[in-house]
């Protein structure tokens, strides 16, 4: 393991990475062999993360594992009452596979039987994951209020990217996936 200070939220050993010898990138697992990285933002060093420049893996199977385990209280932010949405298919088997799903929507008063909350803040109880069903160029708001209440990881589903905001998140602790299908990863294992 890398000599850092890294907390894990749900407990257990942290994500590891392998040290760069040059500018630290943060790797991000994609579909079977592709993967991208990004270089950490604030000049190298984590911002706020009191620890030196290392590689922050999100996406990893472990990762995956941890939040499809540990993480039951699932907080989908863009969840429809439509049918035929996505949002609304993955929210659905979530929870007929023990999962409490909490919509977040403030255009809806009621998905799948739970009532709908306009934002992540105005939900009252803990949440463990924030599972984003929002365009790309929406998905940092998501994080961000993810961050703000405490939440332990963030899935932006599939087609989901920001970079920044999936820093943002790995700087505050929190385990991430990005562009992956929860509904996927699941039975995938």
């Amino acid at each position: 393991p890398l000599a850092r200070s890294v907390v894990n939220p749900l407990g257990g050993e942290p994500p590891t990475g392998e040290p760069d010898a040059g500018e630290p990138p943060v790797r991000f697992g994609g579909r079977g062999n592709d993967s991208f990285s990004l270089p950490l933002l604030g000049g190298g060093k984590a911002a706020n993360s009191g620890f030196n420049r290392t590689l922050l893996d999100i996406n990893t199977p472990g990762t995956i594992a941890q939040i499809l385990d540990q993480c039951r209280t699932i907080a989908v932010v863009g969840l429809s009452s439509d049918p035929n949405r996505p949002s609304h298919g993955v929210a659905s088997f979530m929870q007929r596979h023990g999962y409490r799903v909490i919509p977040v929507n403030p255009n809806e008063s009621e998905v799948l039987g739970e009532k709908a909350y306009p934002a992540l803040a105005d939900v009252p109880e803990e949440i463990d994951l924030v599972d984003i069903f929002r365009r790309s160029d929406e998905a940092g708001k998501a994080v961000d209020e993810a961050i703000a209440v405490g939440a332990k990881a963030v899935w932006l589903q599939e087609g989901v990217i920001d970079y920044a905001a999936a820093q943002r998140a790995l700087d505050a602790r929190l385990l991430v996936v990005m562009d992956r299908c929860w509904l996927k990863e699941y039975v995938r294992r």
